[in-house]
């Protein structure tokens, strides 16, 4: 109910301003960043609310809710692969509805979700902020060489910097 507020689909959400639907998403992401009892939870009622969903507003805000969920915490390994099938349907079926890109949003969220499983959930002991989850909402759109692996930096580079190879590349 609380993810379906911050996306606007109930009518206490109907009224939210993005200031505010942020500090919710914050509070969300650090409950599940904390307590990992929540975290299916949290994923499950987004994916509900991003399957079939006709307002763009709250489509593109569940698909901004998963991504800064991936960028804190993995699902429990029970829901993994629930998560991981729902994000490859959307990345590999052009599902772009409303204008909101499903398909760039479940490909980040896939590749989060296989980094996550690898590495875990971010470590800190610092709450996230709602610049913090703003900037994990956006990153599907900027490609960032931080916390990537030099694989993904060089690639990353090659596009920004065609001209430049590395000597006996």
């Amino acid at each position: 109910v609380v993810s379906t507020q911050s996306t606007g689909d109930t009518k206490v959400g109907k009224g939210l301003k993005d200031k505010e639907r942020l500090k919710r998403a914050a509070e969300l992401t650090y409950t599940g960043w904390q307590k990992a009892c929540f975290r299916d939870e949290f994923f499950m009622q987004v994916i509900k609310q991003t399957t079939c969903n006709p307002k763009p507003r709250s489509l593109e805000w569940g698909w901004k809710l998963i991504s800064a969920y991936l960028y804190y915490f993995p699902p429990t390994i029970r829901f993994q692969g629930y998560l991981e099938g729902y994000l490859y349907k959307n990345k590999e079926n052009d599902l772009n509805q409303c204008e909101v890109p499903v398909q760039l949003y479940a490909e980040y969220c896939h590749e989060r979700l296989a980094k996550m499983i690898t590495r875990g959930a971010k470590h800190g002991q610092k709450k996230p902020t709602d610049d913090d989850i703003a900037h994990a909402m956006q990153l599907a759109f900027k490609k960032s060489m931080f916390g990537a692996t030099l694989e993904e930096v060089m690639e990353l580079q090659k596009d920004s910097h065609p001209n430049h190879h590395l000597p006996g590349c």
